[in-house]
């Protein structure tokens, strides 16, 4: 009879045991008031996209990877002088040499399309160009793209010299495709001698 009762009150103490049991933070589950499976509630904290942390396979704090495409970086000068694409605003330049750079987190893509509004198109070096797939410009439709490669840092030699005989003014629009098909944003960019 000993037998008997040791048998059942072990038996009752792995039921008891295993039927309380509400699940672990390892086990694959959402349960035990997790807010994810297996994060959040009595597990660690859930890793998100707003969490202020670089975490899940971010390439900076809450940007990359799963999250968003990071912000690009445009710096105020580039490799040639002064970057045209730094300030958000419209800019006025004079006759001088500039640079079109940016800075492209992994996982970022930029394209930029310039369309001539009046007077002299710009010229640009190609045998100065890091990072940019340019296109032919377009005659017809006066425009031309520059097309990040997917280099981290992209920047080419701009060059704003009027030809001879040609005082200005002159004015091109840039059009920003930052992580997408669609404009994200525009400037003017008004030039002469």
């Amino acid at each position: 009879m000993k037998k008997y009762i040791q048998f059942f009150l072990v038996r009752m103490s792995f039921a008891i045991l295993f039927s309380c049991n509400n699940g672990t933070c390892v086990d694959g589950i959402q349960n035990q008031n997790e807010t994810g499976i297996d994060c959040g509630g009595p597990c660690p904290i859930c890793e998100t996209c707003d969490d202020g942390i670089k975490n899940q396979d971010e390439i900076e704090i809450d940007c990359g990877g799963v999250c968003n495409p990071c912000d690009i970086y445009y710096p105020q000068q580039g490799t040639y002088g002064l970057n045209i694409l730094h300030a958000d605003s419209n800019m006025t330049l004079y006759d001088e040499i500039y640079s079109f750079r940016a800075e492209i987190p992994e996982g970022s893509t930029l394209k930029l399309e310039l369309l001539n509004n009046y007077g002299q198109q710009w010229l640009y070096a190609v045998s100065n160009n890091t990072g940019w797939v340019i296109s032919v410009y377009d005659s017809g439709t006066q425009t031309q793209t520059f097309e990040s490669d997917g280099s981290a840092i992209a920047d080419v030699y701009i060059s704003l010299h009027l030809l001879t005989g040609n005082t200005g003014p002159c004015s091109f629009t840039i059009n920003y495709y930052e992580n997408g098909t669609s404009i994200t944003k525009s400037k003017v960019i008004y030039w002469a001698s």
